[in-house]
């Protein structure tokens, strides 16, 4: 029953919160390393330092799954590794990226990404899939979109992964006051996220999001 649930929730669709986007649930638009390395390549261009990000987290509150995510930035360039797993079932997801200028406005991406699942005694699995994202500056606004799964890969089971699109845009009205919103639509369902984020200080950022499918409130 546990590897059955596990398919459901395969995180090759899915993006799990940690890091600094964690409050924010936003993933085609923003500074964050791990949006810019995972789902919108087109944000390695904005990304004002290299760096590197580790994330630990036991998912759904679940005891036997364990989570561990692995990210870097280098230029404009990106890589990302994950697991997720428990004895008689693992998911590794590996990623390449990287973002190119267009113009001092506009930016694109390619990312290359790969899950490999082994069910154990029920055989292993390689799925390969692309991404395509954009995003789009201006003084107070940024744009971002991505397509996702674009090649739309087959998963082990010959069923199709749907490709899906993210459309997002954050507004800065005043300094260190972030306002965002996305929009995720898919050939099966849709999503509406919206985030805050505040920085009191420079060192310090409060941040707090909220999506619709499913109904999540996250803070920070």
């Amino acid at each position: 029953m546990l590897i059955f649930s596990f398919c459901l929730l395969s995180l090759f669709d899915s993006h799990p919160p940690g890091g600094s986007s964690s409050a924010t649930l936003l993933n085609s638009v923003g500074k964050s390393s791990y949006t810019a390395t995972a789902v919108n390549p087109a944000l390695l261009c904005g990304l004002d330092k290299n760096g590197i990000g580790i994330v630990c987290s036991q998912p759904y509150n679940i005891s036997q799954i364990q989570y561990r995510r692995l990210t870097a930035n280098y230029k404009n360039f990106g890589f990302n590794f994950s697991h997720l797993g428990q004895t008689g079932y693992a998911e590794y997801i590996l990623s390449l990226s990287a973002g190119m200028n267009f113009n001092n406005n506009l930016s694109y991406g390619l990312l290359l990404k790969g899950q490999y699942l082994d069910l154990g005694d029920y055989g292993a699995s390689f799925i390969p899939a692309l991404n395509i994202g954009f995003s789009y500056q201006l003084d107070k606004i940024s744009f971002g979109s991505v397509i996702e799964n674009l090649n739309r890969p087959n998963n082990s089971t010959g069923e199709n992964i749907p490709w899906q699109i993210l459309v997002g845009a954050m507004f800065e009205p005043v300094s260190d006051f972030l306002l965002g919103i996305e929009i995720t639509k898919s050939a099966q369902d849709q999503n509406l996220a919206l985030g805050a984020e505040l920085k009191p200080m420079p060192v310090l950022a409060v941040r707090l999001g909220t999506e619709t499918n499913p109904f999540i409130i996250s803070g920070g």
